[in-house]
C-alpha cells in the first residue's frame, strides 16, 4: 500500500548492479519503496501516480539533479533539502582526490578526520606531515573550512563562511573548485538544512550492508 510520508527521502542505491532509488519515510526511518530507476521520469512518475504529493511537506535528497528537478515539478510548493551527510560525503570525496597528488596514502585517514576527532598521536603525526609535505596544511585547512559550515548556528552564518572559502580558494584545487561549484548550484537545498535538519542517511547506509 503506497502512502506519502510527511518527510520523503530519495536516495540512490546500487542493487543487483543497477542504480535504483530508495524512497524513505524519514520520520519513521523506514524504506517505503524501491524504484527501478533513478532518472527524472521514474521519480516524477512515482510522485504523481503512486502517492499524493499534497501530503508531503519536505523532500530530502542527495546531489542528484534528476531528483531535484522531478521533485520541484511534481510537488510544487514542497520544500527540498539536501541532507548534510551527502554534503560532507562530497567534501571527503573531493579531499581524497586532491590528496592523490601527495602520493601519501598512509595519511589519508588522518587528513579526512575532523580536527576535533584527532587523537594526540594523530595531531603530532599530522603536524609532522605538514612540515614534510608543503601544501598539505593548506589542503587540510580548506577541507576543515568546508566541513565547518555545519558548525554554525544559523543559515546566514554558514552561507557567509562558505562564500568566504569559495572566494579565497587558491588556484590549482580542481576538485575543491568542482565541489564548490556543485554546492553553489544546489545552494538553496544545501543551506535549507539549517531550517529543516532532516536526515535519511542512516537508512541509506543500512541498505548498503
Amino acid at each position: 500500500q503506497y502512502y506519502a510520508p510527511e518527510i520523503l527521502g530519495l536516495s540512490e542505491i546500487i542493487l543487483g548492479k543497477k542504480q535504483r532509488t530508495l524512497c524513505i519515510d524519514v520520520k519513521r526511518q523506514g524504506v517505503i519503496d524501491i524504484l527501478e530507476g533513478s532518472n527524472k521520469k521514474s521519480i516524477y512518475d512515482y510522485l504523481t501516480s503512486k502517492i499524493d504529493p499534497k501530503d508531503i511537506k519536505m523532500i530530502v535528497i542527495d546531489f542528484n539533479n534528476p531528483y531535484r528537478e522531478a521533485a520541484y515539478k511534481a510537488c510544487s510548493g514542497v520544500g527540498i533539502v539536501i541532507d548534510k551527510f551527502y554534503t560532507l560525503r562530497e567534501i571527503i570525496k573531493a579531499t581524497s582526490k586532491e590528496l592523490k597528488r601527495f602520493n601519501k596514502s598512509s595519511l589519508r585517514w588522518i587528513i579526512l578526520k575532523n580536527s576535533s576527532d584527532l587523537s594526540l598521536t594523530e595531531v603530532k603525526e599530522l603536524s609532522d606531515s605538514f612540515d614534510s609535505y608543503p601544501g598539505l596544511e593548506e589542503l587540510y585547512g580548506i577541507k576543515e573550512q568546508l566541513c565547518a559550515i555545519y558548525n554554525y548556528e544559523t543559515r546566514g552564518e554558514a552561507e557567509n563562511a562558505f562564500a568566504k572559502t569559495a572566494r579565497s580558494l587558491p588556484s590549482g584545487y580542481i576538485y575543491f573548485k568542482e565541489l564548490i561549484d556543485k554546492i553553489k548550484y544546489f545552494e538553496e537545498e544545501v543551506f535549507s538544512f539549517f531550517e529543516n535538519p532532516y536526515s535519511s542517511s542512516s537508512i541509506q547506509n543500512a541498505a548498503k550492508l
